[in-house]
């Protein structure tokens, strides 16, 4: 398995946009576009990944609060402990309930080590958010995860579908990073489904898409980019628009002269 990270603290001038890329997968992280104008422990408190494999393609990313570590230690716990199964030759599963199992259990126990790491270091809670994809062309079908407001966009011919929790006032409330018993599989959107005619899978933070500070329309920016990637080369294509989404959030903070991290995976089919 190939995998890559980046964290928050490696990514903590304004304005500025790191991404890494390769094969079907790409990620972006950036501080933001503008300053925060609300209270916040580190700069940046997201973290995102992307993980490759013989059956697969993992993408994921976090958004912390109350410092970086939740974030961070979260996505690191996905990295060590999910994503070999899940991009692994061999599927975990076959049918959704399988998938939505494995996606759920494997988060409990990445999350376990955000607890792990306040309580070792006496740190504040970190409450933290969660959106994760894993692609699977060979079998045809793919899965989700998320937990808090993050994005998990799946993208056809015709607009960007929004299948995270933000709107969903009861549900996506709920963090990670708090204890075992404040957050359960009610509070958390599961899916499995076959690729069909999906052009992109997409994640972001809500630094695309907090009031007063993202995008007024996140879906149609998602589904504008992805159409205006289809003109890049394959071989650019994912860089181009985990980075570009992360400019049009960016462009949006500098406007609103309020900021918020933000960061994005992609994956192309």
């Amino acid at each position: 398995m190939r995998s890559a990270l980046l964290r928050g603290r490696d990514c903590d001038r304004l304005g500025t946009i790191e991404t890494i890329a390769e094969g079907p997968a790409a990620i972006a992280l950036s501080r933001g576009g503008a300053p925060k104008v609300y209270d916040y422990v580190d700069p940046n408190e997201d973290a995102c990944l992307f993980a490759i494999g013989e059956g697969g393609v993992l993408v994921a990313l976090a958004d912390g609060h109350n410092g970086e570590y939740g974030a961070r230690r979260l996505i690191e716990g996905i990295e060590a402990e999910l994503a070999p199964a899940a991009c692994a030759a061999r599927p975990p599963s076959l049918d959704a309930a399988g998938w939505c199992d494995f996606l759920y259990a494997g988060v409990r126990a990445a999350a376990s080590g955000i607890d792990e790491y306040r309580a070792a270091h006496q740190l504040a809670l970190a409450p933290t958010t969660l959106s994760l994809a894993v692609v699977r062309q060979r079998e045809g079908c793919w899965a989700w995860c998320c937990v808090g407001d993050s994005h998990a966009f799946r993208v056809d011919a015709a607009a960007a579908h929004d299948l995270g929790l933000r709107a969903d006032e009861s549900r996506r409330g709920y963090f990670l990073g708090k204890p075992p018993e404040s957050w359960h599989r009610d509070a958390t959107s599961l899916g499995f489904e076959p690729l069909g005619d999906i052009r992109a899978v997409v994640l972001a933070s809500d630094g695309l898409s907090e009031n007063g500070i993202g995008l007024d329309d996140p879906a149609a920016a998602v589904f504008e980019a992805v159409t205006a990637a289809r003109e890049i080369e394959p071989g650019r294509r994912n860089q181009w628009l985990a980075r570009e989404l992360a400019e049009r959030a960016n462009a949006s903070h500098r406007k609103r002269r309020s900021g918020d991290n933000i960061s994005t995976a992609v994956v192309h089919p």
